[in-house]
């Protein structure tokens, strides 16, 4: 640790394959009670919202636009569901209670399924990372609850297709529906 001729204290902490990591402060005490919250910090890895996010950049790079988007509203709920933890704290049953919680909010097997599927690719993509904390996938063990509805988009039947018939001027309320 060295002092500026500010009077600014100044510690550099080596990071193998990367800059080191500069610390100031007004005082030596600062200066490694900084560097105390950095290690502690490091410790403990990503949170989840975080690796979320680093998978929601690297996933949009990856697919279209509308498979993107339809990810968007689970990756919201997930965020709520473990907001303020971290990646290496969460457990397969917590895993298992986030997909149980889907289930109970009426959503079909494959709305879950899909869910279940997005946390397997956060925490497969978060273990590639090397400041993830994370080693191992908590959702390997994790299943879809037996007996939800599985659901079918039915074709409009002939009263709606009716309503919405194309006029002379524009075909945009076919388009619509």
């Amino acid at each position: 640790m060295f002092q500026r001729k500010d009077g600014i204290w100044v510690e550099k902490i080596p990071i193998p394959g990367k800059q080191p990591k500069v610390f100031t402060g007004k005082t030596q005490r600062i200066v490694k009670q900084k560097i105390a919250e950095w290690r502690t910090e490091g410790e403990k890895g990503k949170s989840f919202a975080d690796a979320a996010e680093a998978w929601d950049a690297w996933h949009m790079e990856q697919v279209s636009h509308n498979a993107h988007e339809l990810y968007r509203p689970m990756l919201a709920r997930a965020k709520e569901f473990f907001s303020g933890r971290y990646l290496k704290d969460i457990t397969p049953d917590e895993v298992q209670a986030f997909v149980n919680k889907m289930a109970n909010r009426g959503y079909a097997k494959s709305t879950v399924q899909k869910h279940l599927n997005m946390m397997r690719m956060i925490f497969d993509h978060a273990i590639t990372q090397p400041d993830s904390g994370v080693h191992y996938n908590p959702c390997g063990s994790v299943r879809v609850p037996a007996g939800l509805a599985v659901t079918r988009r039915e074709p409009p039947t002939d009263e709606q297709l009716k309503l919405v018939r194309p006029s002379e001027d524009s075909t945009m309320h076919l388009f619509a529906f």
